[in-house]
């Protein structure tokens, strides 16, 4: 490809930090021809590297066909292109040419605190930052991007890089590692995401991550929580990675517990990603600390069997009614804490019953005029079926639904309750349903509506069955036009067989007769004969092709009869310069008017070309009281009308136009003279005969 106009280009882009910007822009063909230094090795599966300016500042290309390190200086040249997806539109900087310069100190990565990002300093600029690993997921919004949330102190940023470019398991044995991650901070990153500006890193390569301290080799060799060491909410966030041990005292929505540690202090426990434990399991948790303000909390956690039991005090469920758990001893609306973690017992009325993660299911029970949900998660396929409307008696693990606490924050909000039930005998029906429901009744009255819906879709069927009958006969009246308009074509090509071709080849005939017999006495006197016969049967032969051309153009379909005649006389005059003003409506003139009217009209202005050598043709048309007035004139060499040669010196055309007209009941006239040009003048009838009628006997 030659690139030579794009770098002559007056707008061609020279530095990063101008392609950058036009990228945010989303301006695409952009020519750029960019010079800096490799930073960073191509991923092998993604063939991206970071390329490093003078200005420090970075950018993202593809890797080329040839190997780079590095510390190369080259000069990427392109053009800026769009990729478009479901819901996105993209410009990238597409690489059209590659050429390596020489060497240079690879440039190294500034070390950068998230406070220093978020001053923006170092936007676009080649980062990197220090922090703890903690937790590695794949992005459910873009499968293609993996993204490594980095713990520094109590700020948090996130990493992200293709899938293609590392393998996800080295970055999940990351987990719990200190670490630097090197990339392009880019603060308007994160896509849907649009919260995580100035919080995103981008990076690709297994390259960017720079291990300072490995994790554990056994996750479960982290240090043990001791929630007695914590003074107050932030010491929590400085604590990273830690280990409980306890009993498992309810697990819902598939990846929630609550544990009874060994002091006795109660967890909650977010998994990540492993199946939970059952209702009473001893078991050692390891994940990230975090507090709600209740509970010193894990997330991101996996768990194992613990090898030792942790005793938890047996307590026989307390019976209570929702008005205790939801309302104050005034009246008013309020979650009761203190039963956080007891086991209750309550009785209401089965008012639906929901799905849940994990094919799970989740009740809503209803009593005291106010409704609980809850959860059979991790029993569903235990528990007996219960229907909508039964009266039961359920018991299970209080839970008060709460907030994560982050800095600069207001209080964690208590979202809710739920009642977790631990075992499948945890829930007794105490009454069914009775028969006649409000949800039988509406099924009820469902299916007669679905039968008045049958009896109106009959009736409509059959006004469309009616409809496309109709329809039917219609299109066989369209056939048998269609096929009388085929046969009224047939016709009308036999009459100009007949009324051109025909004669004139009998006039050849003629002809070639005479010239036979002239030639047996006089050869030289049948000389002209013969030139007739000649010029005849060229005259025929532009006749046939004009005939076959005239078939297959579609002329007569033309609204515009001025758009038909331009049409019709281009092919024929060349750029001979065309004046046409036919102020007539296509509806005024008759089929064979219009075909007749453009034949004409196309031997009028062959003859100016061919015969009189002219260099301006006009063609004027109007309807005054019924009649169509048509004018071609022509500034040609011009003839004598009274002199000029017919069909004895093998010339068809003025004569072929005669007899056109005749048929069409018009009026020809015809004004030239040597030296002075041509015109012709037509009068016709808008409404003409038929074919049949002109031809019948």
């Amino acid at each position: 490809m030659c690139l030579l106009p794009l770098l002559l280009s007056a707008t061609v882009i020279t530095n990063v930090g101008d392609l950058v910007s036009t990228l945010r822009s989303k301006r695409e063909n952009e020519a750029f021809s960019v010079v800096g230094t490799v930073a960073t090795r191509p991923a092998a599966a993604s063939r991206t590297f970071i390329l490093v300016d003078e200005a420090n500042c970075a950018q993202f290309f593809s890797r080329p066909g040839k190997e780079i390190e590095i510390g190369d200086l080259v000069r990427v040249t392109g053009r800026t292109k769009a990729k478009k997806g479901r819901d996105y539109t993209a410009v990238y900087a597409h690489c059209e040419r590659f050429e390596r310069l020489g060497r240079r100190q690879p440039p190294l990565p500034r070390p950068a605190s998230p406070s220093e990002l978020k001053q923006g300093s170092l936007d676009y600029q080649f980062v990197s930052i220090r922090g703890t690993v903690s937790e590695c997921f794949a992005d459910e919004i873009a499968p293609d991007y993996i993204y490594v949330v980095l713990a520094c102190g109590s700020e948090t940023i996130f990493a992200t890089t293709r899938s293609g470019a590392i393998d996800p398991s080295r970055l999940q044995g990351l987990v719990g590692a200190e670490v630097s991650v090197c990339g392009i901070y880019s603060p308007h990153a994160g896509g849907a995401r649009k919260l995580t500006h100035r919080m995103l890193l981008t990076t690709f390569g297994e390259e960017a991550f720079t291990v300072h301290r490995k994790p554990p080799p056994n996750r479960f060799d982290t240090p043990l929580l001791d929630p007695k060491s914590i003074q107050n909410a932030t010491d929590v966030l400085m604590l990273g990675q830690r280990r409980l041990s306890g009993r498992v005292l309810a697990v819902w929505r598939s990846d929630n517990i609550l544990i009874s540690g060994q002091d006795g202090m109660l967890h909650r426990i977010k998994l990540n990603g492993v199946p939970p434990p059952r209702f009473g399991d001893d078991i050692d948790v390891v994940g990230r600390v975090e507090t709600d303000l209740y509970t010193i909390n894990l997330t991101h956690a996996v768990w194992r069997k613990s090898t030792s039991t942790h005793a938890t005090p047996s307590e026989a469920p307390q019976p209570t009614s929702l008005s205790h758990l939801l309302v104050d001893e005034k009246g008013r609306s309020a979650i009761i804490t203190k039963l956080f973690g007891k086991t209750i017992q309550i009785s209401g009325k089965v008012q639906d019953i929901l799905p849940s993660p994990e094919n799970g299911r989740t009740i809503l029970l209803q009593g005291d005029s106010h409704l609980i949900s809850v959860d059979i998660s991790a029993n569903h396929d235990r528990i007996p079926p219960v229907r909508i409307g039964s009266q039961v008696e359920v018991t299970g693990t209080y839970i008060v639904e709460t907030e994560t606490w982050h800095p600069h924050a207001a209080f964690p909000h208590a979202t809710g309750v739920t009642l977790v039930v631990r075992k499948p005998d945890d829930i007794r029906v105490l009454a069914q349903p009775p028969v006649l429901t409000p949800a039988r009744l509406t099924t009820a009255i469902g299916i007669l509506l679905a039968i008045l819906t049958v009896i109106l879709i009959w009736n409509i069927s059959l006004r469309r069955i009616a409809e496309r009958r109709s329809r039917e006969l219609l299109k066989e009246e369209i056939a048998h036009i269609s096929t009388k308009l085929r046969l009224d074509e047939r016709t009308r090509l036999a009459v100009e067989l007949h009324d051109s071709v025909l004669q004139n080849l009998t006039s050849a005939a003629l002809q070639l007769d005479i010239a036979r017999r002239t030639s047996i006495a006089d050869a030289q006197a049948a000389e002209p004969h013969f030139n007739i016969v000649s010029k005849t049967i060229q005259s025929c032969h532009e006749e046939l092709r004009n005939c076959v051309w005239d078939l297959r153009n579609q002329m007569l379909e033309e609204h515009d009869i001025e758009s038909a005649i331009r049409r019709i006389l281009r092919p024929r005059i060349g750029s001979v310069q065309l004046v046409v003003r036919f102020n007539v409506s296509r509806s005024r003139i008759s089929d064979n008017t219009a075909y007749a009217l453009l034949r004409i009209i196309r031997e009028l202005g062959s003859n100016a070309v061919k015969h009189g050598k002219a260099t301006v043709i006009r063609v004027v048309g109007a309807i005054e009281r019924d009649v169509l007035l048509i004018s071609v004139s022509d500034n040609g060499c011009g003839f004598d009308p009274e002199n000029r040669p017919g069909i004895a010196e093998g010339h068809f055309g003025l004569q072929g136009i005669a007899e056109r007209v005749r048929h069409l009941n018009g009026r020809l006239e015809i004004r030239s003279a040597p030296g002075q040009g041509t015109r012709v003048r037509i009068a016709l009838a808008t409404h003409t005969p038929t074919m049949e009628q002109e031809h019948s006997p």
